[in-house]
């Protein structure tokens, strides 16, 4: 048994161990929100529609690959998520490094793979790209894509001098690190076998393009089909769906009582580089294995999931995937100048928002945990029990100008940096003092109470609307018919800032 066949059966018993051990523990989703969670949303599967309130929050969706759509109770029933309990999806972070690894490696492979290219046809020769194909690598060169076959080269054969050309791209590949973003849906499932079974009518849920595989069924030999008969022979596989031309793939499995689907993307691959992608893929089995493994640690979110739909996201951990992506820009093909962005920030005051609409509120009310950092807290602590002024300076919040921004050019899909994330969950706060000004104008006696203690009546109208207007647009719909009234209140220790927003 060679090295590599060792090194694939110790992450079959590692995996196979750590997800025995998760048997024993709670059969709920709450269970696979992990410490490394960027990202949760929970709500509970139903026949019912997901709350109007929620409507556009900003807080990033799971990928259509993992069949879910917005998450919404109808979606999670069809899936075969267990009516009446909560399934929840996380965005998996990964650990600095992980970046650092993938950012030198991924690197590496495009230098590389560039140089390999010159390095064939100059050993090669007229019938470089034929001896390739030969060898069963054309594929891998990146002039070939662009070759046909060349008259006389029809037997064209392998060559020592050809393997030694390609091997230094081999090796990159195995010596990469995948910069794969994760998302995980986890629940309670009370219907054995249901999502394989109606797998041919779920991708559907996914646009663009969707090829479904069980274990047992025969797996074509060629392409990253590798990996997936791999991992349809690991622990309570079902099904594995190979996605959008290989980019992304989805792994469903079913342990014990609770459905978990893993849904791995590159997201951030150039189409020049797209022929990398399955020998990448094969070359890392161990990699998704392990990434299949539930998390080492159970993390509380904000609120309770069973109290209402729920959505958190957590900003250092955001940065973290953030940072991936631009870790793996060389293999977008763009090369991410972090030097050139222009980041005017305000004092970051929030590390972690968590958003749910209560069970019993009809969909129209909203409440927000908003966990502070160390500048937040320093922050809260200043504040007064001083009756508020129409100045609001009491506060202690002042105006601010545009916020992280993106260089022109750069297109990476960031999850947090110039995003609706960034400028309303994370640094909305610094937003409340004119928007409480503007309404005090045309509606006096709108603020009420104490600097840590306050209450915002809004009369039956659309708030001031923020750069995207689309942001928390059922929340703004909902004001724009009825009065509403925002409260707000601190923690005992000033470490929690908490917001109540209810029709009046």
């Amino acid at each position: 048994m060679n090295v590599r066949n060792v090194s694939r059966l110790l992450a079959f018993v590692f995996v196979a161990s750590i997800v025995g051990a998760a048997g024993c523990r709670s059969k709920e989703a709450e269970a696979w929100i992990g410490e490394h969670a960027a990202v949760v949303r929970c709500t509970q599967a139903g026949r019912e529609r997901m709350p109007p309130v929620l409507a556009d929050v900003p807080v990033p969706a799971p990928p259509t690959g993992l069949f879910a759509r917005t998450l919404d109770p109808m979606t999670l029933d069809e899936l075969g998520y267990q009516r009446d309990r909560v399934a929840c999806a996380t965005l998996e972070a990964p650990d600095r490094a992980h970046v650092q690894r993938v950012a030198d490696s991924m690197a590496a492979l495009v230098a590389t793979y560039d140089a390999t290219s010159t390095a064939v046809v100059q050993t090669g020769g007229r019938c470089a790209c034929d001896i390739a194909h030969a060898m069963g690598f054309r594929e891998l060169i990146a002039v070939c894509r662009r070759t046909s076959t060349q008259r006389g080269c029809e037997d064209a054969v392998a060559t020592d001098e050809m393997e030694d050309a390609v091997k230094p791209l081999l090796a990159a590949i195995t010596q990469a690190e995948l910069p794969l973003v994760h998302w995980r849906l986890a629940g309670r499932t009370d219907r054995k076998g249901w999502f394989a079974d109606r797998l041919d009518t779920l991708v559907d849920a996914h646009p663009a393009g969707s090829t479904a595989y069980r274990p047992g069924q025969a797996v074509p030999p060629r392409g990253n089909h590798e990996l997936v008969r791999a991992l349809l022979q690991a622990e309570h596989v079902v099904a594995v769906v190979r996605q959008d031309a290989g980019r992304a793939l989805l792994v469903a499995r079913e342990i014990g009582d609770v459905l978990v689907l893993d849904h791995f993307a590159h997201v951030t691959v150039s189409p020049d580089y797209e022929p990398l992608l399955a020998y990448l893929d094969n070359a890392h089995v161990d990699d998704y294995l392990r990434r299949l493994a539930p998390p080492n640690e159970q993390r509380r979110t904000g609120l309770d999931p069973r109290a209402g739909y729920l959505a958190e996201v957590d900003r250092a951990l955001l940065e973290d995937v953030d940072a991936l992506l631009v870790a793996a820009s060389a293999f977008s093909g763009a090369r991410y100048e972090s030097s050139a962005e222009r980041r005017t920030q305000p004092d970051v005051l929030v590390d972690r928002a968590t958003l749910q609409a209560p069970f019993g509120a009809n969909g129209e009310a909203l409440v927000v945990r908003l966990a502070l950092s160390d500048a937040g807290q320093i922050w809260a602590q200043t504040l007064s029990d001083d009756i508020l002024s129409p100045t609001l300076d009491e506060l202690g919040l002042a105006e601010r100008g545009p916020l992280h921004v993106q260089p022109r050019g750069q297109t990476l899909p960031f999850y947090l940096r110039g995003t609706a994330v960034d400028a309303v969950l994370v640094h909305g706060i610094h937003s409340v003092p004119s928007l409480m000004r503007a309404t005090e104008m045309d509606a006096p006696s709108s603020v009420q109470g104490r600097a840590s203690a306050w209450r915002f009546e809004l009369p039956a109208r659309e708030p001031v609307p923020d750069a995207d207007a689309n942001v928390l647009r059922g929340l703004r719909a909902l004001m724009a018919a009825r009065p509403y009234v925002v409260t707000s209140e601190l923690d005992a220790a000033r470490t929690v800032l908490r917001l109540d927003v209810r029709p009046r």
